[in-house]
């Protein structure tokens, strides 16, 4: 299994009691068997309806940047990524004090690899736009890299639309799309979310 340490380090994640109360819904464990045959890392079947198993699947899901089509799951993860960073914190410091310190630096690199939503085996410059699956662990060659990073450095330059003023004469600040929502009418399947651009 590639990133085999990792994997079993966000399963044993997975199975922290933060996130046994994680709602699995009505038929929400054929949806999990459908994440499950899209994501590398296995799950057991028969576990399809467990909250440590739905858990272990959004953060694959999120590692993947798989483009969820339930609002609810969208929501899910917020709240598992919420509590991932106090459960590995609290990890590495139990490790730590045991001097396993192979161990320690797996867990620091799984807590580098969630926020950057990477595998462990992606190059860390696919984290950034238009770069996201182009390459793999090796690197990108020269003209992979430099069309990428042209398109990159052309969004950047895009103009943006200037903000409206507050009836105070203070400008707010616009926030971003969210990520949440249902898929759209048709949409089945579990996309992927590395849109050009996002």
């Amino acid at each position: 299994i590639p990133g085999r340490l990792s994997a079993v380090l966000l399963r044993t994640l997975s199975e922290a009691e933060e996130f046994a109360l994680l709602p699995v819904r009505h038929n929400e464990e054929t949806l999990n068997g459908d994440l499950a045959r899209v994501l590398p890392w296995p799950v057991d079947s028969a576990t399809l309806d467990s909250s440590h198993t739905k858990t272990f699947l959004l953060l694959q899901a999120h590692l993947a940047r798989l483009r969820l089509p339930l609002a609810d799951y969208v929501n899910d993860t917020k709240s598992v990524l919420d509590n991932a960073p106090r459960v590995l914190n609290a990890a590495l410091d139990m490790v730590a004090d045991a001097g396993n310190w192979g161990t320690a630096l797996a867990l620091v690199r799984v807590a580098q690899l969630l926020p950057q939503a990477l595998f462990p085996w992606e190059h860390p410059l696919a984290q950034l736009p238009h770069l996201h699956g182009r390459f793999r662990q090796s690197g990108p060659d020269r003209e992979t890299l430099g069309t990428a990073l042209a398109a990159l450095c052309a969004s950047s330059a895009a103009p943006r639309r200037p903000s409206r003023p507050r009836k105070g004469g203070r400008r707010r600040r616009g926030k971003g799309a969210a990520g949440g929502g249902d898929a759209e009418e048709g949409d089945s399947g579990w996309g992927n979310g590395t849109a050009e651009g996002v």
